[in-house]
């Protein structure tokens, strides 16, 4: 498909027809189960049909000691939605400016489905002037790491600074050893409360180290790997971003937002270079 072409693209050929999704009076370890059941960052909160908010791992890691008891309803984040028929540059905007990494689809009144940003990083191979970009076009030169000797915690508040699902981990050489996620960070923050326990103690699951959690062996890539490469390895690995190395080393971090951002710079015949900050 060529890019002039890319509003002929709706969301309706991108979304998820079969959304996983809670009710609002579920309790959240169940949802945090089914979370990782299903390999999913969000959940879908309806209630008779109504679409009401999402369950996801960017908001409970930005609570502590959240209770597995808690109600759904008290910790959904409401977002807006989209229609099916809403073009690839409109949702990657949408998407952009509201920071969710899901967004519900409707037909009319009716939820017939869910567009999550890897599904928009998926389109870009439709294109193959996007997909046969090089990683150094598109990546940033300011690459955020933790150490593998630093807390959980320090892992917690990065990621939430960056936005990003996963950061990459190095070594005291600075060479690349391993992932830290979501998905590794947000059981801890889940925890049940303890009778006798002070809830303001600072000491707990957060403070052990990254090493002990996180995920290897790293995906990286070279400079000259193409963005369709980079799409489909984080497809595979359930990454948002993806270190580029030199010797192991990193010189630069390609994200889905980044390549989110490719699928807005143009519209209808004309490009346009759009920047998110």
């Amino acid at each position: 498909m060529e890019l002039k072409d890319i509003e002929e693209v709706k969301a309706v050929d991108l979304m998820s027809a079969k959304p996983v999704i809670a009710s609002p009076d579920e309790i959240l370890s169940e949802v945090i189960g089914r979370m990782k059941k299903k390999d999913v960052h969000e959940v879908l909160v309806v209630r008779d049909g109504e679409f009401l908010g999402l369950v996801s791992y960017d908001f409970l890691i930005r609570r502590r000691g959240l209770p597995p008891t808690t109600k759904v309803a008290h910790v959904l984040t409401h977002v807006t939605h989209i229609e099916d028929q809403t073009p690839v540059p409109q949702i990657a905007e949408t998407m952009l400016s509201t920071g969710v990494r899901a967004l519900p689809v409707k037909k009319g009144d009716r939820l017939v489905g869910v567009v999550s940003r890897t599904d928009l990083v998926r389109s870009i191979l439709k294109f193959e002037e996007l997909a046969d970009l090089a990683a150094d076009s598109v990546m940033s030169h300011s690459v955020q790491c933790v150490y593998e000797n630093d807390t959980v915690s320090r892992a917690r508040h990065l990621i939430q600074e960056l936005e990003a699902r996963t950061i990459p981990v190095i070594d005291q050489y600075e060479h690349l050893v391993g992932v830290i996620g979501l998905k590794d960070i947000a059981p801890l923050v889940i925890q049940t409360s303890k009778k006798g326990e002070d809830a303001g103690l600072e000491s707990g699951p957060l403070d052990v180290e990254v090493k002990n959690i996180m995920s290897t062996p790293p995906i990286s890539v070279t400079k000259d790997a193409t963005v369709s490469k980079i799409a489909k390895l984080m497809e595979k690995h359930d990454v948002s971003n993806l270190a580029v190395v030199d010797k192991n080393v990193p010189i630069g971090i390609v994200t889905q937002i980044d390549l989110v951002e490719l699928l807005i710079r143009y519209r209808t015949g004309e490009e346009v270079f759009v920047q998110i900050t």
